[in-house]
């Protein structure tokens, strides 16, 4: 289990105050991830990483990671990397670390957001593309790791604990009562919902893609047997 958290400005750089906030709701997923805490900054973007080392002990797999221009941050665990690994080294990749966040992020390099078909496990993360700016967030096709977002017209905020975002300061979060009184029938929040008005979840199967301001949902997967994916 490791922890995330991104920031994200449409319109401006990050101030020291917005560096301050992010990295503080970075530590509050300290639990998640007690071995190593990272961060990446450029220009309107933080993100931050809470790590628990589990496949490969080394500092060299700490987070975020970076591999030709791209970045990315990363929990779960995807059961079958080696098989992909062998795959990528086909193709020319090599690799520096013994971890499946290195092969990860070279396999989405590699085949785009078609990859995430080819990954066996359980994950939620974020990847960014240095050269055209686009930020991709992402959740397994179950479900089993937990990502939560918020977006106006100024930005995009996510952390892998809801908690993280409540924290932030500024923030007038209001209880959504309808999503509660769902809750409260049900004993859980489907599918997007949380108890908070302008937070979701983002879905099992689908991603979160942010360019030039705008951000969309789409959905990689699905149950219909011969089903292709969408073209992302």
């Amino acid at each position: 289990m490791c922890g995330l958290f991104g920031m994200m400005r449409f319109d401006q750089a990050l101030t020291e105050y917005d560096g301050a906030a992010a990295r503080a709701a970075t530590a509050s997923l300290a639990h998640r991830g007690p071995d190593h805490q990272g961060e990446w900054i450029e220009g309107g973007l933080y993100m931050g990483h809470r790590r628990l080392s589990i496949l490969d002990l080394s500092e060299s797999a700490n987070q975020p990671f970076h591999l030709g221009g791209h970045v990315l941050v990363y929990n779960g665990e995807v059961y079958n990397y080696l098989e992909l690994a062998e795959e990528l080294r086909s193709t020319g990749q090599t690799f520096s670390t013994h971890s499946d966040t290195e092969v990860v992020l070279a396999a989405l390099i590699q085949w785009g957001l078609p990859a995430l078909a080819k990954f066996d496990g359980m994950f939620a993360a974020a990847w960014h593309d240095r050269a055209t700016g686009r930020h991709v967030l992402m959740r397994d096709a179950a479900g089993q790791k937990p990502l939560y977002y918020a977006h106006d017209e100024h930005g995009l905020v996510y952390a892998s604990e809801l908690g993280a975002l409540l924290g932030l300061p500024g923030r007038q979060w209001r209880l959504d009562r309808n999503a509660l009184r769902r809750f409260l029938a049900r004993g859980y929040h489907a599918w997007d919902e949380t108890p908070i008005n302008g937070i979701k979840k983002l879905p099992p199967g689908h991603c979160l893609i942010v360019e030039h301001g705008q951000v969309r949902l789409e959905r990689y997967w699905t149950s219909v047997p011969g089903q292709d994916l969408l073209d992302l």
